[in-house]
């Protein structure tokens, strides 16, 4: 009879344990998968951002050195606070600090756009600050790719 019970026990303790553990796993493994989704969503939307800050600053510049008509609106200032916006995002979910790394390089050259002397040093520093944007998403890849 006391076998009989503790095999009874033995088999619901298992039971319970296995059903607990099987919860916390597929909760673990909902939380990766979403915080996979966010960061491929941060990353992808920090590049568009940066390039398109980059864009904007180079569209000013023409229209400050050479002299090209002006486009109403500001390009610049709406474009800037969009990639602050989503350097933050990067920030919060990049696990990885060398990424937060990449997109501040990225960050700070195409800030840098605006003080270009010239076209040749403009050209030099806008391709700088594509290949900024290529190394962050080159490292950002790494770490959303499926393993």
């Amino acid at each position: 009879m006391i076998t009989t019970l503790i095999g009874v026990c033995g088999a619901l303790a298992g039971g319970i344990v296995g059903s607990l553990i099987t919860q916390l796993l597929q909760r673990r493994n909902a939380a990766l998968d979403r915080l996979h989704e966010v960061r491929i969503d941060a990353y992808r939307n920090y590049a568009i951002a940066i390039m398109e800050f980059r864009k904007a600053l180079m569209d000013r510049w023409f229209i400050e050195n050479e002299g090209r008509p002006h486009r109403t609106g500001h390009a610049v200032y709406e474009t800037r606070n969009a990639a602050w916006s989503a350097y933050f995002q990067v920030a919060l979910v990049a696990g990885d600090r060398a990424i937060v790394a990449r997109a501040e390089e990225a960050r700070d050259l195409a800030s840098a756009l605006k003080n270009a002397a010239d076209r040749a040093e403009l050209n030099s520093q806008a391709e700088a600050c594509r290949s900024a944007v290529g190394r962050f998403a080159e490292l950002a890849r790494h770490e959303v790719a499926p393993h």
